[in-house]
């Protein structure tokens, strides 16, 4: 198949493109806001291209058979300190790139977030959970959502929508886990914002990149996509800890967190293990042991 990825010159495109393009034509979309297309293998065509650039993007989608819509304002900080900015990239660029698959007559692979839920009020998190957005980047991607199943309903379009828990691995940076590994590297503290006890559920990127991949056999689909194990940020803290590659100890500094980020998330992935056989295979302590051995040098 030729396959487009917007956004895949980021962290999860990225390593989704290197992977299809070992059986399929992959072309990458991305304005390099924060992507970087050297990160691509060579056999792979790219596109320097913004979202709200519609005759560019329409004509980078021409006879393609699937769109990978990854590219987005993806953090939540980002999105609080730049809503217009988010609306504009996550919600316009989401429409735009589903009138392009339109014309195209092509699925769209949707990667939106665990964020669309809010708080959660009960633990695991199925697809059924009220969707109740705390800040601009849940909002934004719930209404990509809504305006992709309208419109898939309008125009009997193919389309997967993903609920991604929180994606770890190489090359991701400002995230918690990047964060802690920067923090040790410089010989700084970690630092923990609200409660150590907030609960988050980490996926391997490899993991991601295996769910998105069994996506293009399915149709119609909402899906969670995480470890559906919850782990808190103290227990991360600890798994840092624990290596005795470090050159010395640290110490972990608790203050105040940010109202707009949501407290505890774990996600119910049967769903996703029924339609598309997803079977997360990268434990939490092994991921960040692999990122721990590559970017910190060993002790003498």
């Amino acid at each position: 198949m030729k396959i487009l990825i917007t956004g895949g010159a980021g962290f999860v495109g990225h390593h989704l493109a290197n992977r299809l393009v070992e059986h399929h034509t992959v072309v990458v979309y991305d304005n390099l806001y924060t992507g970087d297309s050297r990160r691509l293998n060579s056999n792979i065509g790219f596109v320097k291209g913004d979202l709200m650039d519609l005759t560019h993007l329409s004509k980078a989608s021409r006879d393609v058979d699937v769109i990978y819509h990854l590219a987005a304002i993806s953090r939540v900080l980002e999105s609080v300190k730049h809503p217009r900015l988010c609306f504009d990239t996550n919600v316009t660029g989401t429409f735009n790139v589903v009138e392009v698959a339109r014309e195209a007559g092509c699925k769209i692979i949707y990667a939106s977030s665990r964020e669309v839920y809010g708080d959660a009020q009960y633990l695991p998190v199925d697809e059924e959970h009220p969707l109740n957005p705390k800040n601009p980047y849940g909002a934004s991607k719930l209404a990509g959502e809504n305006m992709m199943r309208a419109m898939a309903a309008t125009y009997d379009m193919r389309y997967v929508i993903i609920r991604l828990a929180n994606a770890y691995g190489q090359g991701d940076f400002s995230r918690v886990i990047p964060t802690f590994l920067h923090n040790i590297k410089e010989g700084k503290n970690l630092v923990i914002y609200g409660s150590p006890s907030k609960i988050i559920d980490f996926i391997h990127v490899d993991d991601v990149v295996d769910a998105l991949i069994e996506c293009l056999d399915v149709n119609a689909q909402i899906l969670n996509i995480g470890s559906g194990i919850g782990t808190t940020l103290g227990e991360l803290a600890d798994i840092f800890a624990s290596f005795k590659t470090f050159r010395k100890s640290f110490k972990v500094r608790v203050v105040e967190g940010n109202a707009c980020e949501v407290d505890r998330y774990i996600a119910n992935i049967d769903k996703a293990r029924n339609h598309i056989d997803f079977k997360p295979s990268i434990k939490l302590e092994e991921g960040v042991r692999e990122l721990v051995e590559e970017d910190i040098e060993p002790q003498d």
